[in-house]
């Protein structure tokens, strides 16, 4: 984790260090959970899973947690709280009672091996830290694209051919 403060008496800010390819799918935009890999799915549920709280929710609680995350973290998804909560429950992060009312993250050492490994570099980070790291790798991306645009244009408007070297 690294510290950050965005004005001089500002508390702290802690921003989770997100891995390098965690950071190429937050950054992208209207990911389909189908169309990824499995490994690249797991790592996308497993960001959401962080998002989620350790307590059980109801129906409505664990929806609202999950729009929350589609909001924050996960806004580079291309679906529903519905869908995700399907999911997370068929990918084994998110277990619900046998009714279907109550839903719970599952816990790391009951998670399925390969759902272990994708949540481990994440399971102490808490969702304020993930929301603050995706947003701020996507706004240095769109940093990076408009300096990029900057350029391009700056270059379209240089003088070129004869009248360049009048």
């Amino acid at each position: 984790m690294t510290v950050e403060t965005s004005e001089p008496n500002a508390a702290p800010v802690r921003r989770a260090a997100l891995p390098a390819a965690l950071l190429e799918l937050v950054v992208k935009d209207r990911v389909h959970l189908g169309n990824l890999a499995y490994a690249r799915r797991l790592e996308a549920l497993a960001l959401v899973w962080c998002a989620l709280p350790r307590a059980p929710r109801g129906e409505r609680g664990i929806n609202e947690a999950l729009r929350a995350a589609l909001a924050g973290a996960a806004a580079f998804l291309a679906t529903d709280h519905v869908e995700l909560r399907r999911w997370l429950v068929d990918t084994g992060l998110l277990a619900r009672d046998g009714f279907g009312r109550v839903y719970e993250r599952t816990a790391f050492g009951a998670l399925p091996p390969a759902a272990q490994a994708a949540v481990a570099t994440l399971q102490d980070v808490g969702h304020a830290e993930l929301d603050a790291a995706c947003s701020a790798a996507r706004a240095q991306l769109a940093e990076r694209r408009a300096a990029r645009r900057a350029t391009w244009q700056g270059r379209d408007a240089a003088p070129v051919g004869p009248a360049a070297a009048r």
